[in-house]
């Protein structure tokens, strides 16, 4: 009963709220001036003026009866509905005064949008189009375009001034959760930003002038209160002439970013700080493109700290080794385009060699990788290995069939030094293999020892050797396997049928880019083939095409076909 009274009492006053609303000047004048129809909104307000001596009625009589709590739930989530509804033309109308006001060079002009005053605003963007000829008149424009500290969401782009305004501070905007700065060329600092007690994402974007991220960044703090105490993600990208990153307490600094989950920091080509290594929440690093970053990331802190939390890792730039080491909980690990970067390690004086968390590492166009982990390299959870453009790496992990139990796809492309699988073969849990374009292994596929694979069901090849003219050999794919892509052979010309016919579960056959194939096999193709799709096979596609192609009748069975698209 008490909840039915205060149900009622709730939408009673929330309505009240909505009439209010709907009666302001804001709201008419947006009507106006989209030349809407304002009966709608008066019979709406009708509507819901009907509604309420309901709702005064309920709360008299106590009401109790399920349907109609039943019904008071619907009709809440209908008040909110509006609420929103009304939020967006808010929203809308004050981006199109906005958008006159850009047009305008007076600061005069901008404090009529009032933005102070509008307390229903949570999200708001302000851009800027063009060149600003007078930074001085574009940070009174903005002055002057101070929203209301109940703001949740705020995008500034294309900003003209030198500096921010004050009221980018934790005074004026305290319920502030989302921030970005984008392409402010002229900014040469940036805002004390680390006021912000609600703040939890910030992007930093552009931001041509920017030098330093000095002490002005994180602002005056009261004793006791951390710079972004709530900060979880923070991203900086395109700054091009960012060097110097300031922290208040050093490299080892823990008295900011105490929360945070994410770091993103890429093409900022001259930054060279060090990381700081007190992130204890760091759970995703991103680093792409700044080539003189992070030497201390990869260099043990004092009383053999690490990165305990780091899950995440993607790294773009030029080491020469990583160590495992520093990232004992480490689950995904990008390398990408290290030029320089030869190998993984672990460190000889370290206790630590199992890497229980990890599921995936990728690696690259990393030209001069050469070697894993010398001796184990013990993953028991790895399930995704990709290597890509690695041209100086002869060989896979050793004994993985012991040390990566879980592996369930490898896929290498160009790595041409790769000749042969690792003693002991493949891990028995491989579901998915493609190699593509490893010459030297490919001629040795008759070592692969498919068969041992009973988890086998997706193969992918690809090879220009010359002396490729037929596939597949007789033995080398298991019975079972499901699907199986043959893409960029020039040379192949034969499909063996006799092969196929013994791919019993076979449901998917891809054939791309291999112009030289001249018919499909006349024993015909599995019949369990459920899809085929054959591209770039111009021959092989006049013999397919639906009804006159000679090879028509061989796939007319197939319920799923792509020719030539």
């Amino acid at each position: 009963m008490a909840a039915s009274m205060v149900g009622g009492a709730f939408l009673s006053a929330f309505l009240q709220v909505l009439f209010d609303r709907m009666a302001s000047r804001e709201i008419l004048d947006f009507f106006c001036f989209r030349k809407l129809n304002i009966d709608l909104l008066k019979k709406l307000k009708l509507t819901l003026l009907s509604i309420k001596p309901l709702l005064d009625d309920a709360e008299d009589k106590q009401i109790t009866d399920p349907a109609v709590k039943e019904w008071l739930d619907e009709l809440k989530d209908a008040v909110y509905i509006a609420e929103d509804l009304l939020d967006e033309i808010a929203f809308e109308a004050s981006r199109c005064l906005l958008e006159a006001q850009d047009k305008a060079d007076s600061s005069q002009d901008a404090s009529v949008a009032k933005l102070k005053d509008k307390k229903y605003i949570k999200k708001l963007s302000l851009e800027w189009s063009g060149c600003t000829s007078d930074s001085q008149i574009a940070r009174e424009i903005l002055d002057n375009l101070q929203p209301h500290r109940n703001l949740q969401e705020l995008v500034l782009a294309g900003y003209g001034g030198t500096r921010f305004p004050d009221w980018l501070g934790a005074q004026s905007l305290p319920n502030l959760v989302f921030l970005c700065l984008c392409d402010c060329d002229f900014c040469v600092i940036l805002p004390p930003l680390g006021q912000l007690p609600s703040l939890k994402e910030l992007c930093i974007k552009g931001m041509k002038s920017v030098v330093a991220v000095g002490p002005e960044f994180y602002g005056n703090c009261s004793v006791g209160i951390q710079s972004f105490q709530c900060l979880e993600i923070l991203k900086f990208s395109g700054m091009e002439q960012w060097q110097d990153w300031f922290f208040p307490d050093g490299e080892y600094s823990t008295g900011v970013f105490a929360r945070l989950r994410e770091l993103y920091i890429a093409k900022c080509d001259n930054v060279k700080v060090d990381i700081p290594f007190y992130l204890p929440f760091l759970e995703k690093l991103l680093i792409d493109g700044c080539q003189k970053l992070g030497a201390s990331l990869l260099t043990a802190p004092p009383n053999n700290c690490c990165y305990e939390f780091l899950t995440d890792l993607e790294i773009s730039w030029s080491l020469k080794s990583f160590p495992f080491d520093l990232f004992p909980n480490l689950r995904h690990l990008d390398l990408i385009s290290c030029r320089k970067l030869e190998s993984l390690t672990f460190s000889k004086s370290s206790s630590f060699h199992e890497l229980k968390s990890l599921s995936t590492i990728r690696i690259e166009e990393c030209p001069n990788f050469y070697s894993f982990p010398a001796g184990e390299f013990p993953a028991p959870n790895l399930k995704f290995l990709i290597l890509r453009n690695c041209c100086k790496l002869k060989s896979l992990p050793e004994s993985m069939h012991r040390l990566l139990p879980s592996l369930g796809s490898l896929n290498i492309l160009k790595c041409p030094d790769i000749d042969s699988f690792p003693e002991g073969g493949l891990p028995f849990s491989l579901s998915c293999i493609s190699i593509r374009h490893c010459d030297k292994l490919f001629e040795q596929r008759m070592k692969w020892d498919l068969q041992r694979l009973t988890h086998l069901a997706s193969l992918s090849i690809s090879s220009v050797i010359e002396d490729l003219e037929s596939f597949p050999d007789e033995g080398l794919l298991p019975s079972w396997l499901e699907r199986l892509y043959i893409s960029e052979c020039p040379n192949l010309r034969n499909l063996d049928g006799l092969v196929l016919g013994k791919l019993t579960s076979l449901q998917e056959l891809g054939i791309y880019s291999c112009p030289e194939i001249q018919r499909l096999p006349e024993e015909g193709l599995p019949t369990s083939l459920t899809y085929l799709k054959i591209q770039s096979c111009p021959i092989l596609e006049k013999r397919c095409q639906r009804e006159e192609g000679k090879d028509w009748q061989k796939i007319a069975h197939i319920p799923g076909l792509d020719i030539g698209y």
